[in-house]
């Protein structure tokens, strides 16, 4: 009995050996470290890993995004699906967004999901912060240009009136005009700063949002303002050191030239030999002066103002001279009284003389009659106040042109009258 116990539980143990033996193995669970024998690994959702595109925080949509020369573009929530061999491992992935200039390369690690953060500069990742600094930076020094330029402006006319004060018949005033059109550049140039102004404060105020900011543009207009304040302020400093330099060697001034008549005489062959080398004299200081003064200049890019002021005794004009000198007068110069006439036919006769000589400058020429005016209603003969007073000024001609940058605002005033 007890032996045939032992062969049942015998067979009983060898029967259960045996279909231990023909249970099937179950294979391992597959996992992320453990990818499918095929050796691609899909999310759950079966699209691949997601790669999502970052641009200052926010998910960019329509990001190109290439990864194992597959090309794939961001949808709405910033991401695009590839299929991996394997994950925790380094890959290239490059990409770019034609609309806002971004274009980053990168050797990063294929995580699930795989995140890439960009910033929308021209180079690469997280470098915006530094040339937003660089800009504010030269936009600062633009400001300060246009400060420095607009001081000189300042302080150069309280000069220019000073001197008329003190030089009434003077022709450095005619810098005033040239400070003008400066400061109508300056103007221009003022709007276009505040108009960056607007721009950069909008652009800072979308970066504190985390919003997507393109800079290149901004880059790009403040970097011809910033060349345009800096041909300005070369501007500025020439029209000042013409300007100094007229107030200075006070040519209108030093080199003014007093031409008397006698009674009744106008004409430049009634001037004694004395007289007309005096005239020749002056001639030759003012062509002295130019080459001296502005040596650095070529005379085509220099204008030089001629000025001549006639003027006469009280005595009354006799009945002969009268009639001589009306013809001369009519359709070029209005006059109350004939020795209003005959001062302006004084001025005329030398201008035209020396205008021959110097015709190579193409002068420009003022002329004016002023009668009897220093008499003070006397009209007893003075030889003193017989006479044709004449100054000259010189000036450079790309001073009186204004610069693109200011003539935006010119034609604008222009329209506006």
């Amino acid at each position: 009995m007890k032996s045939l116990y032992y062969s049942f539980v015998l067979l009983i143990a060898l029967a259960l050996f045996a279909g231990c033996e023909t249970v099937k193995k179950l294979p391992p669970r597959e996992t992320v470290e453990n990818p499918p024998s095929n050796g691609e690994y899909d999310q759950r959702s079966g699209k691949g890993v997601p790669f999502i595109v970052f641009a200052n925080g926010k998910k960019l949509k329509g990001a190109f995004v290439t990864y194992n020369e597959t090309r794939q573009q961001t949808d709405e929530t910033g991401r695009c699906y590839f299929k991996v061999k394997s994950l925790g491992r380094p890959g290239h992935i490059f990409v770019s967004h034609p609309e806002l200039e971004i274009q980053a390369s990168r050797e990063m690690l294929i995580t699930d999901p795989t995140e890439i953060h960009l910033s929308p500069t021209y180079g690469d990742l997280n470098l915006l912060e530094e040339p937003i600094k660089q800009q504010l930076q030269q936009k600062k020094s633009i400001e300060q240009l246009l400060a420095e330029a607009e001081k000189l402006l300042d302080n150069i006319e309280r000069e220019i009136l000073d001197y008329q004060r003190e030089h009434p018949n003077s022709l450095v005033p005619k810098h005033l005009e040239i400070v003008k059109l400066r400061r109508t550049e300056l103007n221009e140039l003022k709007a276009q700063v505040k108009d960056i102004n607007r721009r950069y404060a909008k652009v800072i105020q979308q970066l504190d949002k985390g919003d997507l900011v393109d800079i290149g543009k901004h880059e790009m207009a403040l970097g011809r303002l910033h060349n345009y304040a800096l041909d300005f302020q070369r501007k500025v400093n020439k029209t000042v050191h013409a300007a100094i330099s007229n107030i200075m060697a006070r040519p209108d001034a030093v080199f003014s030239m007093n031409v008397f008549f006698s009674e009744g005489e106008y004409r430049l062959d009634q001037l004694t030999p004395a007289q007309r080398s005096s005239l020749d004299s002056y001639i030759q200081r003012i062509t002295n002066l130019k080459s001296s003064a502005y040596s650095e200049l070529g005379h085509t890019e220099l204008e030089t103002v001629l000025q001549a002021i006639g003027y006469a005794d009280g005595v009354p004009v006799s009945y002969k001279l009268e009639l001589e000198i009306e013809p001369l007068c009519n359709g070029q110069f209005e006059y109350q009284d004939p020795n209003s006439c005959l001062s302006y036919l004084r001025a005329q006769e030398i201008l035209n003389y020396i205008a021959v000589h110097i015709e190579a400058f193409e002068p420009h020429i003022l002329k004016d009659g002023k009668g009897s005016e220093l008499a003070g209603g006397s009209t007893h003969e003075n030889p003193l106040i017989r006479k044709c007073q004449l100054s000259f000024f010189v000036v450079d001609k790309d001073l009186t042109r204004p610069t693109e940058y200011g003539k935006s605002a010119q034609n604008r005033a222009q329209r506006s009258r």
